[in-house]
């Protein structure tokens, strides 16, 4: 019985040893990839058919991230002007899972705007996202008060975005907008039985809307600490 037991506890330690060398080699190699080769390696480009487009987009993002080691998120704009070409369909984005956001144009007139380059995100996936019309409210000025609602219908539904003293509305508290939105984003998408959620990327002039499932945002975050930006959950 002892001759039959020694040869496998070998047999299992080399076993075990050979999964942890694999182990490290796999993590070697992680550690040697590009950014932008992380971010194929858990399906960032996936919706991406431009085979064009995906190269000046990784392109972009390695020049991006050895200059000022933060992750850049090209937009579709940027992308086609590298390339020098014209398309019929003027989008945002490029990679159907991030938008741009600078959050003071949400309140200086453009939160339509940003909510039609969503819609994009939306449409790809086949989830229903009909925007209907906008509509501000300024009420009574008092003293130090200026009460202001602003809505947008949202597959048939009033949906507020601000409620409050308009002077909250201002340069200094962008937030109030850029928080409220991804909240109501994320509100439709649960409604809708979504795997995705938006997440918030943190960026040198923006911050990036990125739609995501859990494994996604998870690998995200594995390469945080690599990069500038930071993740914000909500």
């Amino acid at each position: 019985m002892k001759h039959i037991i020694i040869p496998i506890f070998l047999i299992l330690l080399i076993s075990c040893k050979s999964k942890k060398d694999t182990g490290t080699i796999n993590e070697s190699k992680q550690e040697e990839m590009k950014i932008s080769e992380k971010l194929e390696s858990f399906g960032f480009f996936d919706l991406m058919k431009n085979e064009q487009k995906i190269e000046t987009y990784k392109t972009i993002v390695e020049t991006e991230f050895a200059e000022n080691g933060w992750l850049k998120l090209p937009n579709n704009y940027l992308i086609t002007h590298k390339l020098d070409i014209k398309e019929d369909e003027d989008t945002l984005t490029a990679d159907y899972r991030s938008a741009e956001v600078e959050g003071t144009s949400m309140y200086k007139g453009n939160l339509l705007s940003n909510l039609k380059d969503f819609k994009v995100l939306f449409d790809k996936r086949n989830i229903e996202f009909k925007l209907g019309e906008e509509d501000m409210v300024w009420g009574d000025k008092t003293s130090g008060n200026h009460s202001f609602k602003h809505t947008v219908d949202i597959n048939g539904k009033s949906i507020t975005f601000f409620d409050g003293n308009l002077d909250d509305r201002n340069a200094n508290n962008p937030q109030i907008y850029v928080e409220n939105t991804i909240r109501i984003l994320n509100q439709e998408l649960e409604l809708m039985d979504s795997k995705e959620r938006f997440f918030m990327l943190t960026g040198l002039e923006c911050v990036y809307y990125v739609l995501a499932d859990d494994k996604m945002l998870t690998n995200f975050k594995s390469i945080e600490n690599k990069i500038g930006n930071k993740i914000i959950e909500f």
